[in-house]
């Protein structure tokens, strides 16, 4: 089962406290930044695969995302400018069962390419998955990104709508599609030779904000209610006699 969540961007920033001595220290803390709008076209090979005396739905996955992210705004958080380390920023996308990526995977930044490594760097957020530094010089007001994955996983697919805006079609191979999660298909077609399902998204209906600086474990826990997309159904009993 694969749940792909994000992208989010991490921006480090200083926060100070004073002690019970009256002493000043500094402490590094991240603030979290969603999509604008991401989009999602993703292509399915599927197949049955046996396994002892069970046949499992098996699936290759072929993903191209494209979206916006907005210039982050630390004065919602009381944060001045020169407190936020830009450099330091980092995008991570949570994959649970990273074993199935199948090659490299780059992200295509304002014109610039920057790779991805294993690790969702904050564990926080995603305890498994991929991130990469920008290595920011300017930020813009606009940011632009894109990304392939090539990705594996059995029976279940899901996706979090972390966009303002998050748009996914789905083409497969498999003729038996449930579909699952929070929201259900705007448009979908189903024949025997496979179908496809386009799912627009608006973030009024999900539980977690655009950017936050608080505690994750409530963020990821109203991520994954909000995680959507399908089973491979399989019609007769997976328990082959």
């Amino acid at each position: 089962n694969q749940t792909v969540s994000g992208p989010v961007l991490v921006v480090p920033y200083k926060s100070y406290y004073i002690d019970e001595d009256k002493k000043r220290h500094i402490s590094i803390k991240n603030a979290y930044f969603l999509p604008e709008k991401i989009e999602i076209i993703g292509k399915i090979k599927s197949e049955i695969r046996r396994r002892g005396i069970y046949n499992i739905p098996v699936y290759n996955l072929q993903l191209h995302a494209t979206g916006t992210f907005k210039k982050p705004d630390f004065t919602q958080f009381k944060i001045k400018n020169h407190n936020v380390i830009w450099n330091d920023a980092f995008l991570t996308i949570g994959i649970p069962d990273t074993r199935g990526i199948q090659k490299d995977i780059s992200i295509n930044w304002n014109n610039r390419k920057y790779k991805f490594f294993p690790g969702a760097k904050d564990s926080s957020l995603f305890y498994s998955g991929i991130h990469t530094y920008l290595k920011w010089g300017k930020v813009l007001p606009k940011n632009i990104f894109s990304y392939e994955i090539k990705l594996k996983g059995s029976e279940l697919l899901k996706f979090v709508p972390t966009g303002k805006e998050t748009k996914v079609s789905l083409q497969s191979n498999w003729s038996d599609p449930s579909f699952t999660g929070n929201y259900l298909p705007n448009r979908r077609t189903i024949t025997k030779e496979g179908f496809s399902a386009h799912w627009n998204i608006a973030y009024f209906g999900r539980n977690f904000p655009q950017s936050w600086v608080k505690d994750n474990s409530t963020i990821s826990r109203y991520m994954t209610d909000a995680s959507f997309g399908f089973k491979l159904y399989t019609p007769v009993d997976t328990y082959q006699r």
